[in-house]
């Protein structure tokens, strides 16, 4: 049924459109120190967008390096995109800063390490504050930081509890097309 549901989710941003002019939907890819993803977002209006991304993550435990795959939904509200616009700023491909509630799911097969008892299984939901910048027409960089909510679904990882802080925190630099 999980599969089912990730499916429709990563599906349904090819459905909708938008009631702004320019790009209603894109597609791009990121890449960052411990991160890599690619994603599709869709425009609803001039301020407001949705982000889905499927990519892998890395991270260190106990000295341990892991990487897993990581699903992402992630609606947007691009506050300063009209004022960038009356600035004469470039707004290509949602440049703005933006406010988002990232929601993730890191499912336990993805997961690649060499401690075999490791099971990491996740779903985060961490309000995030972030600016992406275009250059170069098609080339972005992105910041963002935010402080939520975790949980582990099961606890066979090393030092984990079933509820706790999450923080997030990054810097991307990609390709839009």
């Amino acid at each position: 049924m999980k599969k089912y549901i990730i499916l429709a989710l990563l599906i349904s941003p090819l459905f909708c459109f938008s009631q702004n002019k320019g790009e209603v939907s894109f597609w791009g890819g990121q890449i960052g120190i411990l991160e890599g993803k690619i994603y599709n977002e869709i425009n609803f209006s001039t301020l407001f967008s949705l982000k889905t991304s499927i990519g892998l993550v890395g991270g260190i435990d106990n000295s341990d390096f892991f990487l897993s795959s990581k699903i992402e939904l992630n609606p947007k509200w691009n506050y300063n995109k009209n004022k960038r616009f009356s600035n004469n700023k470039n707004i290509l491909y949602n440049s703005s800063n933006y406010i988002s509630l990232n929601t993730s799911y890191t499912p336990k097969w993805s997961t690649l390490d060499d401690y075999k008892d490791r099971d990491i299984e996740k779903i985060s939901i961490i309000p995030t504050f972030g600016i992406k910048r275009n250059f170069n027409k098609n080339i972005n960089y992105e910041f963002f930081f935010g402080i939520g909510y975790e949980r582990f679904l099961n606890t066979k990882t090393i030092n984990s509890k079933e509820n706790k802080l999450g923080i997030q925190l990054g810097a991307l630099i990609g390709f839009d097309l």
